[in-house]
């Protein structure tokens, strides 16, 4: 007889597709740019079918993730996450369930202040 599998989620998932960045740590591959399947308060899950990730991604490897990724975007918050689950889907893809552990607070650049010309 099998053993139903605890939910361990504390938030709900939504299935929306964003864009991200994930970048595993102590790795000499290149961040990953891709679109979630599906997102929560504490997760994301993504697929990826490059064949450089598939060697990559492990289970409880720490991982830096930025959700909603935007090229050049001083609001993009980098997370800390940790890889709960790795799946081998159809294709030759694999899906990828990441555990949010930490987020980094947001570091802006200070701009050019602004000189009122007027004396």
């Amino acid at each position: 007889m099998e053993t139903p599998i605890k939910n361990r989620r504390s938030a709900p998932r939504a299935r929306v597709s964003l864009p991200v960045r994930v970048r595993c740590f102590g790795s000499n591959w290149p961040e990953e740019l891709g679109k979630t399947t599906n997102v929560s308060r504490e997760g994301i899950y993504f697929e990826t079918k490059s064949r450089h990730y598939l060697e990559q991604y492990f289970h409880n490897w720490k991982v830096r993730v930025i959700r909603n990724f935007q090229t050049d975007d001083l609001t993009n918050l980098e997370e800390t996450g940790q890889i709960v689950r790795i799946d081998h889907l159809p294709e030759g893809k694999l899906g990828v369930a990441i555990h949010i552990l930490l987020r980094e607070k947001p570091e802006f650049i200070e701009g050019p202040k602004s000189i009122n010309s007027k004396k």
